[in-house]
C-alpha cells in the first residue's frame, strides 16, 4: 500500500483565491525544456538502470505521462547496482519582495510501489551546492497523483533578499520523481507605492505590547497582518496594543494621505 506523503519541516498550506495583491516573481513550467538558467548537479555519480537510460543527466525534461502536452523536470534514482540519488535541481536567483512570498512547485513519484523522496533547500549565498544550508521542506514517499505544495518564506525571514532554491533527489532505489510549475509570489504591497521608509519608524522592536509608529505625515490607520496577510488588528492612531498576539513575525501596515508602508517587525 503508498503511503501518503510525509511533510516534514515547513510546509503552509493556503488557498489562492484568498491571497490579495499577488505580484508573480518567477515562473517555470519547462514547456520549453531545461533553461540554461538553472544548476544542476549529479552528487551521487551513479549509474541509472536500464530501464531509465534516458536520463543521461540528474534531471532531464520530459512528458509528463499523464498529459502528453505538458513538459515537467524529471530525476531518476532507479541504479544499477541499487544506491541512495542525490540529485540537484537548483533555480536561477530569485529577488523576494518586501512582504508575503511564498514558492509553490507540484510533484508526483512516477510509480506508487517507488514513492520518492526528495528535499527542497534555500540558499541566500550563491548556488553552491555547500551554501545550501537551510532546509525548508523534506517530503518522503512523493504521492502518485500530482500534488500542489506551497513554503511562506517570509515566515522563515527570506523578505528582500535573493535566493536559490534546490530539488534534491534523495531516494534510496525509487523510480522517477516529477517536477512542475515552479513559482515564487510576493504580496508585496508597497511595490505600488514611491515611499522612503524613513518617513515611518516603528518602536519598540522587538514589542511586547504598544508599539508606536513616529512619522512627519498624518497617520490615518495601522493594520497588523501576519506573514500569510491576514489582517489581526488595527488602529486609526500611531499605536497598536499587541499585547495579545502569540510571538512572532508581524507587519504594520502604516497609511496616511501620502503614502502607503509595511514594517516588519517581531512580538516577543
Amino acid at each position: 500500500m503508498l503511503k501518503s506523503a510525509v511533510l516534514v519541516l515547513l510546509f503552509c498550506w493556503f488557498s489562492t483565491n484568498a491571497l490579495k495583491a499577488q505580484l508573480i516573481v518567477f515562473s517555470e513550467n519547462f514547456q520549453t525544456g531545461m533553461s540554461s538558467n538553472f544548476t544542476i548537479v549529479d552528487n551521487d555519480g551513479n549509474m541509472p538502470a536500464f530501464n531509465v537510460q534516458e536520463f543521461t543527466s540528474a534531471w532531464i525534461t520530459t512528458l509528463d505521462p499523464e498529459n502528453d502536452l505538458d513538459t515537467i523536470a524529471a530525476s531518476t534514482s532507479f541504479f544499477s547496482p541499487q544506491d541512495t540519488a542525490n540529485r540537484w535541481l537548483i533555480t536561477p536567483p530569485i529577488s523576494t519582495g518586501a512582504f508575503g512570498n511564498y514558492f509553490s512547485w507540484e510533484a508526483k513519484s512516477h510509480d506508487a510501489s517507488y514513492p520518492d523522496d526528495y528535499l527542497v533547500l534555500i540558499s541566500n549565498t550563491n548556488n553552491q551546492i555547500e551554501s545550501f544550508t537551510d532546509t525548508i521542506g523534506f517530503v518522503i514517499q512523493e504521492n502518485f497523483e500530482w500534488t500542489y505544495r506551497e513554503v511562506d518564506l517570509s515566515d522563515q525571514g527570506y523578505d528582500n533578499q535573493t535566493v536559490y532554491i534546490a530539488f534534491v533527489n534523495v531516494t534510496y532505489d525509487g523510480f522517477k520523481l516529477y517536477i512542475d510549475d515552479l513559482e515564487m509570489r510576493s504580496e508585496d504591497v508597497t511595490g505600488a507605492f514611491d515611499v522612503n521608509k524613513s518617513d515611518f519608524v516603528l518602536y519598540p522592536n522587538p514589542a511586547n505590547d504598544i508599539i508606536t509608529i513616529s512619522s512627519d505625515l498624518d497617520i490615518e490607520s495601522i493594520e497588523i497582518l501576519t506573514s500569510s496577510g491576514q489582517v489581526v488588528l488595527s488602529s486609526n492612531t500611531n499605536s497598536v496594543d499587541v499585547n495579545s498576539l502569540t510571538t512572532g513575525i508581524y507587519y504594520a501596515k502604516v497609511s496616511s494621505s501620502e503614502a502607503i508602508s509595511v514594517i516588519k517587525f517581531i512580538k516577543k
